[in-house]
């Protein structure tokens, strides 16, 4: 809501997707999970989502982990990537793009994505 309604330094969203549950994808990141692995897998489009992105974190932590806690936290992280984004460099993304790292950031924040699917 802060991007969507312009309380950023970002042009605010005209047409701003609303997000919905997929259990494909959410099978999906477990199975990228499950490999134990710190990277973007090389399988994770489908056929309703030929071009499928994957936000990946990494969090320590020293007391029971908490699923909601380490999500929000993730998403936090992804967030802020803000700092270094501009409105010229989203316009170009990824396609001609140069500069710092904002491509979590704009995964959570393009119109075209409609579905979201997580594991811990």
């Amino acid at each position: 809501n802060t991007v969507a309604g312009g309380k950023t330094k970002l042009k605010p969203a005209c047409r701003m997707a609303t997000m919905q549950w997929d259990d494909e994808l959410a099978e999906l990141a477990a199975l990228n999970v499950k490999q134990c692995d710190m990277k973007h897998d090389a399988c994770h489009n489908t056929d309703a989502f030929k071009y499928s992105g994957q936000n990946l974190a990494w969090i320590t932590f020293y007391n029971t982990p908490n699923a909601t806690k380490l999500s929000l936290r993730s998403i936090d992280l992804w967030y802020d990537e803000i700092e270094d984004t501009k409105m010229e460099y989203i316009n170009k993304y990824p396609n001609g793009y140069r500069g710092p790292a904002i491509g979590h950031f704009t995964v959570m924040m393009a119109d075209r994505n409609i579905r979201v699917g997580c594991a811990a």
